[in-house]
């Protein structure tokens, strides 16, 4: 007498094997109504509001969209489906605090004399540096580069030089020169 072994195998994709016998999963945006389903034909039950389910499967329960916490500055990019995760990401002015992206943390600003190198996006903080020669910043801000100083055109000239932190001030020569050098020796006395 021989015997003669079979082994069973089932489409993992849309079957699962259960007690030796190949059965039918259900379809996407579905769940199990229960465990003791017949296999095959099983009742499924779609997912609820806030669920999803993106494979065939023979779970009892879908799995759960995530909560776009608004008190740790999360926002709806994507709301999902009953088929596909949805997807949270930082509110403007925000960024990922971490690898994972659990909270989001408000963009650095960067200081006075300071300008935006690399604007903050929703997964990266704002890079700053130090305004250079002929630039200026005189705020705080996550958001604005360095500015160029003033350029004094014209009869006007520079009154007050610009610094990292401060604009330059042009403006027109106040020196009259004396009428007759009379009036220059009498302004300006020589003492011996």
């Amino acid at each position: 007498v021989s015997l003669i072994a079979t082994v069973l195998t089932c489409d993992e994709t849309t079957n699962y094997l259960k007690n030796g016998e190949c059965c039918k999963k259900c379809e996407p945006g579905t769940k199990m109504k229960d465990e003791f389903q017949p296999c095959d034909k099983p009742k499924c039950d779609p997912c609820g509001d806030g669920e999803y389910m993106p494979n065939y499967n023979s779970d009892t329960k879908c799995k759960i969209q995530p909560n776009c916490d608004g008190n740790l500055n999360f926002i709806i990019e994507d709301p999902g489906s009953k088929t596909e995760v949805g997807k949270c990401v930082c509110k403007e002015g925000y960024h990922c605090s971490s690898e994972d992206c659990v909270t989001c943390a408000k963009h650095t600003e960067c200081e006075v004399g300071e300008g935006v190198r690399r604007p903050g996006t929703k997964d990266r903080d704002t890079e700053c540096e130090s305004c250079l020669y002929e630039s200026f910043s005189n705020i705080t801000s996550a958001v604005e580069k360095c500015l160029k100083w003033t350029e004094c055109t014209g009869d006007s000239v520079e009154i007050k030089a610009g610094t990292p932190t401060s604009d330059r001030v042009c403006g027109e020569y106040d020196y009259e020169p004396p009428a007759t050098m009379k009036e220059y020796y009498f302004a300006n006395p020589v003492v011996f």
